[in-house]
Formats: structure tokens, C-alpha cells, sequence
């Protein structure tokens, strides 16, 4: 009776939140993870940081809002997997976002991709570890405190990076 008297208040309270996750947002749809990281990206004021590996939502070259945020000041750090170095496609893109203003670095391998903005929005790839398959699942979570710890194994993977060439 004690535990039900403490306990109904925030059960009382937790049925009228109709979503208590609303800070968490899981995509699959190829055409939707495009669409929402294009109206991310294109919502960051000051930072864009970001681990990059195939295979791609949006083919770098194909990137203009990315081009655009550079135009605008908005400084934008990339760490590559050094697969980067194999089409030369995305040699080039990448060399253009790097004469936009873009800092790159280059590591052998990259745990996931990621991006971060403006140090309160992460969105990150998470593959099916059952199923194995390389489909894109990206979850987006509008967390201050998770964007910066994300920012942590960011700035760790940026100082293990070799310059891109």
C-alpha cells in the first residue's frame, strides 16, 4: 500500500507525457536520413563535426548544403576513413570542401559515422548487429550532454588523424 501511494503520483504523471523520448528520433528510409541531415546540417550555426565512411547518405559530391555551411562561416571538421583514398570521386569532394574551409584528417578506421552539431545534436549510424547488413539506420538525439560527450570521442579520433592529402 506504501509503494503504491509513493508511486502513483509519477505514474499519474508519466501517462500524461505522450512521448517521452521526443528528444529521439530513428530513421531508415534512405530518402528520410537524406532529407533530415540536410535540414540538420543546414540548421548549424558555429560547428559541424563529423566521422565519414561509406557507404553514404548523401554522396559527398553531391553535399552542396555542406559547401553552403562553409560559405557561411560555420567551421566543419571531417574525419575520414582512409577508404576515402580509393574513388577518386570522393578524393575530389572532399578536396573541394577542403579549399571551402573544411578541416579533414584521416584515420584507418572509424567506429560508426557521426555528426555533430553545434555541440547539441548527434546523429549516428547504428548497424544491426544481428542481422549484420550495412543498411543505414540513423538515430538523432537532441541532447546537449550527449553531443558533448560524442564531442569527446570526436576530438580524441581528430588528434589520431593524419592530415587528408
Amino acid at each position: 500500500a506504501r509503494a503504491i501511494a509513493l508511486l502513483t503520483p509519477a505514474y499519474r504523471k508519466g501517462r500524461s507525457e505522450t512521448d517521452p523520448l521526443n528528444y529521439i528520433e530513428v530513421l531508415r528510409e534512405p530518402a528520410a536520413i537524406a532529407k533530415r541531415f540536410g535540414e540538420l546540417q543546414a540548421s548549424a550555426q558555429k560547428e559541424l563535426l563529423i566521422f565519414t565512411k561509406p557507404p553514404y547518405a548523401v554522396e559527398p559530391a553531391e553535399n552542396v548544403e555542406g559547401l553552403q555551411l562553409l560559405s557561411r562561416g560555420v567551421t566543419a571538421r571531417s574525419v575520414y576513413e582512409r577508404s576515402v583514398y580509393d574513388d577518386p570521386a570522393v578524393i575530389a569532394a572532399v578536396g573541394r570542401f577542403v579549399e571551402a574551409g573544411e578541416q579533414a584528417r584521416v584515420v584507418d578506421s572509424l567506429p560508426l559515422k557521426l555528426v555533430i552539431i553545434d555541440e547539441r545534436v548527434a546523429l549516428f549510424q547504428m548497424e544491426n548487429p544481428v542481422a549484420g547488413t550495412k543498411e543505414l539506420t540513423i538515430m538523432i538525439v537532441e541532447h546537449p550532454g550527449f553531443a558533448a560527450l560524442l564531442k569527446l570521442a570526436f576530438e580524441r579520433a581528430w588528434e589520431a588523424g593524419d592530415e587528408f592529402r
